[in-house]
C-alpha cells in the first residue's frame, strides 16, 4: 500500500483521551491492506508513528496523547490534512539512538532486547524518547540495559525500578 491523503478529526475518543478521528472510507483502506503501525505525515517536520485503533462504528483511530495535540495546537473538533503512510520502520517507532547505542556496546542486553515483542520494544524506546534531556535519555538507556541483563523486560517494571526514570 502506498501513502495516502486524507483528513482527520481532533475527537475526545474516551473521557479524557484525545486522538484523531479517521473517516469510513479511510479506515476501510487500513483494514484492507491489514495495516496496524503507520507514519502521520502533517508537514515536512512533523511526522508521528502511530498504531491503527478500531472503533465501534466501523471508523478507526489513532492516539498521539495530550501532550502532541498541545504540541501541534489542535483543538477538539478540528479537522485536520494528513498523508498516511504504512510504517516499515524497524520498531514502528520513533527510534533512540541513546538505547541503540547502549544496545551496540552491551552484547547481553541487546540479546535479550532482540527477544522481546515489538511492542514490548516499542515501550523501551518510549521510556528513553520521553525525556528531551540528552543525559536522561543516556541514564534512562544505561538504566534499560541493566534491568534487561536482570531480566526484568517489562517497560512498567523498568520504570518501578528507579524512581528517576518515572
Amino acid at each position: 500500500m502506498k501513502s495516502f491523503k486524507t483528513k482527520v478529526t481532533v475527537e475526545e475518543i474516551y473521557p479524557g483521551t484525545i486522538g484523531l478521528t479517521l473517516n469510513q472510507t479511510s479506515s476501510n483502506i487500513l483494514e484492507k491492506e491489514k495495516v496496524k503501525r503507520v507514519l502521520l505525515i502533517f508537514s515536512k517536520s512533523v511526522i508521528l508513528h502511530s498504531s491503527v485503533r478500531p472503533r465501534k462504528n466501523d471508523t478507526s483511530f489513532f492516539f498521539i496523547g495530550k501532550k502532541r495535540i498541545k504540541e501541534l495546537n489542535f483543538k477538539v473538533g478540528e479537522t485536520i490534512s494528513v498523508t498516511i503512510k504504512p510504517d516499515d520502520s524497524e520498531f514502528q517507532f520513533e527510534d533512540s539512538a541513546e538505547l541503540l547505542e547502549v544496545l551496540k556496546t552491551d552484547k547481553l542486553a541487546a540479546k535479550v532486547f532482540n527477544k522481546l515483542t515489538p511492542g514490548n520494544k516499542r515501550s523501551l524506546l518510549y521510556l528513553v524518547n520521553r525525556f528531551t534531556s540528552s543525559d536522561k535519555r543516556i541514564e534512562t538507556a544505561l538504566h534499560i540495559s541493566y534491568c534487561l541483563k536482570a531480566n526484568i523486560t517489562s517497560a512498567q517494571k523498568i520504570s518501578k525500578t528507579k524512581k528517576s526514570i518515572n
